[in-house]
């Protein structure tokens, strides 16, 4: 966690930041699992694949309220 904290410092210096950085990384996750998803050929990997890419979803636009609340 300390090389974390260390490499996202910048990033971690008011709330409006770290919310952000936690939308980037989120957003990285969502892509991730839903290109996993397009190339994945077993159905319930495939289905795993998406279930997580709708979790990161869902989170991103938990993050996306929160900032908007807090700068509106």
């Amino acid at each position: 966690i300390t090389a974390l904290l260390t490499r996202y410092r910048d990033q971690l210096s008011s709330i409006e930041t770290i919310i952000h950085t936690g939308m980037t990384f989120e957003a990285q996750a969502f892509d991730l699992y839903s290109r996993l998803a397009a190339r994945e050929t077993d159905r319930d990997l495939r289905d795993f694949y998406q279930g997580m890419a709708a979790e990161e979803q869902a989170h991103l636009a938990r993050l996306a309220r929160e900032l908007d609340r807090r700068l509106g």
